[in-house]
């Protein structure tokens, strides 16, 4: 049994979640869509949305998601961090925009 619920859809991004029921062991697995022309998610900001996550989580990692939930929000928050990603036009560009957003201030 699985529960999708889209958490976001706000500042261009749209968030998807989906829980299951899984057997001890299973990680947490997001998934990053990027839509440069935007898509019609009917946000609540009437902006087109960009930027697509969907989590799968087992649902006995609760606390992680939450976790995960938190730092998507963080990230994301950023207009410049949210503009860079939509401009990728690689994979690679995309893992180090995030990496370098994540990496601990100095």
């Amino acid at each position: 049994m699985s529960t999708v619920t889209w958490l976001w859809i706000l500042l261009a991004v749209a968030v998807a979640t989906l829980v299951f029921r899984l057997a001890e062991g299973y990680r947490e697995v997001a998934a990053l869509g990027i839509a440069p022309e935007g898509l019609d998610f009917q946000a609540i900001d009437g902006r087109s949305t960009h930027l697509v996550i969907l989590l799968v989580n087992p649902a006995h990692r609760t606390r992680d998601h939450v976790r995960t939930l938190a730092e998507i929000a963080r990230l994301l928050s950023s207009d410049d961090l949210r503009e860079s990603l939509v401009q990728c036009e690689r994979e690679d560009q995309v893992v180090e925009i995030i990496r370098a957003a994540e990496a601990p201030v100095a």
